[in-house]
């Protein structure tokens, strides 16, 4: 990477969307910048505390600020729309008066003192901006701060966008898609977005043309096919985008969760390599209390030892058998352990795990495969389904089909063991369902360690990713 003159050094600000899946990327980005630059990251006002005490951010490296918007409740929800919008009107605002009294670089001290107080004291050279603060963030064009808009998601997320125009019809909620799927090339949405969808996606979209780059969080080898189109659509002519993933957090021990880690560890120790199922649904959607009962029950059929992140709230609806386990909100013992939280990444980095099954998040997608881990998906909403299809393009996993938050199928038990096993190489050649590991890799597992070794290599000097990066620096230089 290059180096950057201290004399030359700029001050970057970052804002985020208050959603874990946003801040992390976009975190792991400002912990790259201050490298060479001057960083301020931007938040909810609530989140600030909540950042600290997970330890991911260093405050002699980045400045923390949080933004008075008033949020204080968590998006943990994807059908509760009502939560969504409470969320959206106190931060668009809050973000838009924010981003309007921020000291910029090339103002006179004349022109700064007469801004109001952001708690950003050190004049800005640039701003970068979730996706989602789209809409807010036009007032920086309007003020000459040059900008850029950051998507913590896969190529696609943005493409969705692309056909919005104010003149898109809409649908009731109860007739969108849960899921959000490109249509072939030159085809209109399959369904029409909801009202919902357009209010928020349509003046981002509106916004892309005033933007000096979009960065978007994954890597070049991952999504070919999406990356060439993005330059053909006409409101991103001029804008340049850069290929900066995968943006992944490092481990930290914090106070909160040393226990808990330290239990993971020595239970995953104790477990033969290639033995073990890892299931995470991540921390929005949950599959419906029928589903984790059959759930359970295959991972019981199955034989293989398994640990499940599932919050204590739904431990009520597994087995009988795990339900008389529970103690203290969990389930452990030598083959079995399920847990409100897990390190997923630590979890992941084990060569004791076989199979991830996997809700598809991007952030969840892109930690499997950087891990060289074949996935199970089991998507649940939103480009989930889209990031699940990715997996058994690249080879590295088996989708189990019609699942999602609003849909009325019962994975029964024998498809999820047989997928389970499927992935692990758990079958013989007669494609009966073997309860001991096998010996050989699966061709999921194959698939997966090849393209971890092309994830590793992106950020490495001369990688896909770390020439983007250097691209990035010097267009901002």
């Amino acid at each position: 990477m290059p180096v950057v003159n201290s004399s030359a050094k700029l001050h970057i600000l970052l804002a985020c969307f208050p959603a874990f899946g946003h801040t992390i990327p976009l975190l792991e980005l400002a912990k790259k910048l201050s490298r060479h630059n001057r960083v301020t990251f931007a938040v909810s006002a609530a989140n600030i505390a909540k950042l600290r005490a997970l330890g991911v951010v260093d405050d002699d490296a980045i400045e923390l600020v949080g933004i008075e918007d008033g949020v204080e409740e968590e998006f943990d929800n994807p059908a509760d729309l009502g939560t969504l919008d409470r969320i959206l009107a106190g931060v668009l605002p809050a973000t838009e008066t924010f981003l309007s009294a921020l000291p910029a670089r090339h103002e006179s001290t004349a022109e700064r003192s007469a801004l109001g107080q952001t708690g950003v004291t050190y004049p800005v050279d640039v701003v970068i901006v979730d996706m989602f603060l789209g809409k807010p963030v036009a007032v920086c064009h309007a003020r000459g701060i040059p900008f850029y808009i950051f998507n913590p998601s896969n190529a696609m997320f943005l493409q969705h966008t692309f056909p919005l125009t104010v003149d898109s019809p809409t649908v009731p909620l109860e007739q969108a898609e849960i899921f959000i799927l490109l249509p072939p090339s030159g085809q209109p949405m399959r369904t029409p977005f909801s009202h919902h969808a357009k209010s928020l996606f349509l003046p981002i979209r509106s916004n892309y043309h005033l933007a000096k780059g979009i960065l978007i969080n994954t890597v070049q080898c991952l999504e070919e096919d999406g990356l060439r189109e993005i330059p053909k659509e006409p409101s991103m002519a001029g804008v340049s985008v850069f290929c900066v993933g995968p943006l992944i957090s490092v481990n930290k021990t914090t106070k909160s969760n040393v226990e808990v880690e330290g239990r993971v560890k020595d239970w995953l120790d104790r477990q033969t390599d290639g033995s073990v199922v890892f299931l995470s649904f991540g921390t929005i959607a949950t599959p419906k209390p029928e589903e984790i009962k059959r759930i359970g029950q295959a991972l019981l059929v199955l034989g293989q030892p398994f640990i499940w992140s599932l919050r204590t709230q739904h431990h009520q609806f597994l087995p009988e058998e795990l339900v008389t386990k529970t103690q203290s909100g969990s389930v452990e013992d030598d083959r079995h352990l399920i847990t409100p939280w897990t390190p997923q990444k630590l979890v992941l980095a084990y060569s004791a795990v076989a199979v991830f099954v996997s809700h598809c998040g991007w952030n969840s997608t892109l930690e499997a495969v950087a891990s060289g881990k074949a996935t199970v998906a089991w998507p649940m909403f939103a480009d989930q389904l889209h990031n699940a299809l990715l997996t058994v393009q690249w080879g590295t996993g088996v989708l189990i089909p019609e699942t999602g938050v609003h849909c009325p199928r019962v994975v029964p038990v024998e498809e999820i063991v047989a997928a389970i096993a499927e992935v692990g190489g758990w079958k013989d050649e007669k494609g009966t369902v073997q309860q001991q590991q096998s010996s050989m890799l699966s061709r999921y597992q194959v698939a997966a360690k090849a393209w971890a070794a092309q994830i590793a290599a992106a950020w490495k000097p001369g990688g896909t990713s770390s020439t983007e990066f250097d691209r990035f620096l010097e267009e901002l230089h």
